[in-house]
């Protein structure tokens, strides 16, 4: 089996709009992945790899800006160091 690539996209079963268009109902309204299978006609397990970016990484998430990413992620880094244990001398 080969890696999805944007040189295949003719295997895709989803188009662009409609794998963002799946992310922001998930994102939105938190409907399950069994439901947006079945709305969509792609399996439960594919469902779960689009809303984890395995697939389809290429596409920003809907409503998200890259600055934001990066600003989110040095709030969760210094969360995480306020968090840990200190260190034993």
């Amino acid at each position: 089996m080969t890696l999805f690539s944007k040189n295949n996209s003719r295997a895709a079963k989803l188009t662009v709009s409609q794998v963002q268009e799946l992310r922001r109902r998930y994102r939105d309204t938190w409907v399950t992945h069994g439901a947006l299978s079945r709305e969509f006609r792609i399996s439960v397990v594919q469902v779960g790899r689009i809303l984890r970016m395995e697939v389809w990484q290429d596409l920003p998430q809907p409503g998200i800006s890259p600055e934001a990413l990066k600003e989110q992620a040095g709030r969760m880094m210094e969360l995480q160091k306020s968090l840990a244990p200190p260190e034993a001398t």
